[in-house]
């Protein structure tokens, strides 16, 4: 299971870059200041990006919208990340893009095991949504939102219409589950924009 630790990437968190200094205006340094760290952020996710093998589908989305795939994924999860470094607004993140068909009607359920099942409708449209799409699943816990890893172990193809995995067994990580699920080709070479969930609303974080 690839684990990826934002902060382990990040050798300027913590230092001071002189984004803060203060004056006469202020506000505008503070605005200045926010734009460069979410720049900043955007720049690790997208290294880690590589190491999923997802910049693919930015970099081909983009081709398709006549851009840059960092340009699209800074574009589309700009507003995903706090002043401060982290990743806050969870529903505004995303890992995956692309020209095949989402997950049709999916939904998530807690299970009293501690497992989830994901369900979703199987479809088939032209040369957009195949059977033997595969299932992908990221995952990040709101204690430490800065640590994301792949769901290993999930075989998964869209023909399947569900999956039951455990996304909450890292001891280590607390706080409830974010989950960004999508398809991806037989080849690798197509992939889906992803769909967020949650699982454990009511763990504490610790």
């Amino acid at each position: 299971m690839p684990i990826i630790d934002l902060e382990k990437l990040d050798k300027s968190r913590g230092r001071n870059t002189g984004d803060d200094s203060r004056g006469e205006n202020d506000g505008i340094v503070t605005r200045r200041s926010r734009s460069v760290r979410r720049v900043q952020m955007v720049n690790h996710v997208w290294t880690a990006l590589n190491i999923f093998k997802l910049q693919p589908a930015w970099q081909n989305e983009a081709k398709r919208r006549e851009m840059k795939g960092k340009n699209l994924f800074m574009q589309e999860t700009y507003f995903a990340y706090d002043a401060n470094m982290r990743i806050g607004m969870y529903n505004a993140m995303h890992f995956s893009t692309g020209n095949l068909v989402r997950l049709r009607n999916p939904r998530l359920v807690d299970n009293e095991d501690g497992s989830c099942t994901l369900t979703w409708q199987p479809n088939v449209e032209g040369k957009r949504a195949f059977l033997d799409d595969r299932l992908r699943v990221i995952v990040l816990r709101e204690s430490n939102p800065d640590v994301f890893a792949e769901i290993a172990g999930i075989t998964a193809r869209r023909a399947d219409g569900q999956v039951t995995f455990r996304a909450r067994d890292n001891k280590e990580l607390s706080g409830a589950a974010h989950l960004y699920a999508f398809f991806m080709s037989a080849d690798g070479k197509e992939f889906s924009p992803d769909e967020h969930f949650v699982s454990g609303w009511d763990e504490p974080v610790a």
